[in-house]
């Protein structure tokens, strides 16, 4: 038999009949809680006793040490031990050979009426100052849901705001009515929830606070300009929590010391990252030209298109920025003689490409067939879907004449 068993936890407080329930079958099956592990999970060790049952009562957060004490104090002389207390959860335990009988008194009820609705207040208030808050800032800085999303794909903060908005205030909605649910038939006698029910409602908890958390180190490690070192610094922060319930598995204080030092940690190390490590640009002014002939860059030179004249200068830049979804190149050529080339790449992840077109394209062409090009005179315009790649193409070249067209294939290795 297994020594140990771990088993998730995470279970809403309103649902602590539901929870009784589910220890009360571990139990019949051999397992008794020992411990929780970590934030979402209960540690189990084999047990022989087979009278074992649990109670598991709503805990009011308003209580001092010695309310607490007098209530551990009364459970035991009913024959019930403390466990421990998960999720607004005080979990109890029968003590050896005695069989203590779960009972619920009015006077539980009441007071368990009063836990609710404080965190119904409470959880009101926060939402409302919250919102105002935010109201507030967008307001102060100028900022719009359209601008906020307005090529959101290029950016990781922005690409998690988007999505972390909708989904906070629908979870938020959801645990309003779930705590006005639980005000109106929680704290009375009622039948335990189904196994399906309490699943979702524990995931629906673990995947909220997954959500914060993912939402706080994606907008601190943004300042961060290469993404492979990005990645890197989030998922030291993610492996945080595993390292630290491997390094103090007995030890919870120890557990916490270094989950705290190394979320720290991380948190400086992207700090000092974010200052140090430059972005990837490149110009001929300060950088020389030979890189413009290097194949890792995505350059659209102007002998590609046309013989070079003699006595010409150029002066050429070049930019990399990247994303999780999308990685921009921008390319420019600015010649002597007038003679302006502006490259822009987007490499998507796959099924986003045709996502971002329609984000570039101008009002006026959307929705119209190939070519995608607009020619206002001096300024010639067209954007290209090559697979997962979405091309821009501006300057004064005539993108259509079928010579420049094929010599930018070419370049850009088009299809």
């Amino acid at each position: 038999m297994k020594q140990r068993l771990i088993r998730p936890l995470a279970f809403p407080f309103g649902d602590y009949e539901g929870v009784r329930r589910y220890l009360d079958g571990l139990a019949q099956k051999g397992w008794s809680l020992t411990r929780r592990a970590g934030l979402f999970c209960g540690l189990f060790e084999p047990t022989r006793r087979t009278e074992l049952t649990y109670d598991v009562v709503p805990a009011d957060p308003r209580r001092t040490d010695a309310d607490l004490e007098a209530q551990v104090r009364q459970r035991r002389e009913d024959g019930w031990e403390p466990v421990d207390t998960l999720w607004g959860m005080d979990i109890y335990r029968s003590l050896p050979c005695e069989g203590p009988e779960v009972r619920r008194t009015e006077e539980d009820y009441r007071s368990w009426r009063g836990v609710f609705r404080n965190w119904l207040l409470w959880s009101g208030a926060f939402l409302l100052v919250t919102a105002a808050a935010l109201g507030l800032l967008a307001w102060y800085f100028g900022l719009s849901w359209s601008q906020l999303t307005r090529q959101w794909y290029l950016s990781d903060s922005r690409t998690m705001l988007c999505l972390f908005l909708p989904l906070a205030g629908l979870l938020a909605l959801a645990w309003m009515g779930w705590l006005l649910w639980c005000l109106l038939r929680r704290c009375r006698p009622h039948a335990p929830s189904g196994g399906l029910a309490m699943g979702l409602r524990c995931f629906l908890q673990i995947f909220a606070v997954f959500l914060v958390a993912a939402l706080l180190i994606v907008l601190w490690v943004s300042q961060i300009p290469r993404l492979w070192i990005r990645v890197a610094v989030a998922l030291c922060f993610f492996a945080m929590p595993a390292l630290s319930a491997l390094v103090g598995r007995e030890d919870r204080q120890r557990r916490l010391l270094v989950l705290g030092g190394g979320v720290l940690v991380c948190f400086l190390a992207a700090m000092v990252l974010g200052w140090t490590v430059p972005e990837l640009s490149l110009n001929t002014v300060s950088d020389g030209s030979g890189w413009r002939s290097d194949s890792s860059y995505t350059c659209l030179l102007r002998e590609k298109l046309e013989e070079i004249p003699d006595g010409e200068t150029v002066t050429a830049y070049y930019d990399r920025t990247a994303s999780l979804l999308v990685r921009q190149e921008r390319y420019s050529e600015s010649w002597s003689d007038g003679t302006v080339i502006e490259v822009t790449v987007y490499t998507c992840a796959p099924g986003l490409a045709g996502l971002v077109l329609d984000d570039l394209l101008p009002a006026t062409l959307s929705g119209t067939e190939e070519p995608l090009s607009l020619d206002s005179g001096s300024w010639r315009q067209r954007w290209v879907r090559d697979g997962n790649r979405v091309i821009c193409l501006d300057g004064t070249p005539d993108w259509t004449d079928e010579t420049v067209w094929e010599n930018v294939c070419a370049a850009l290795a088009l299809e």
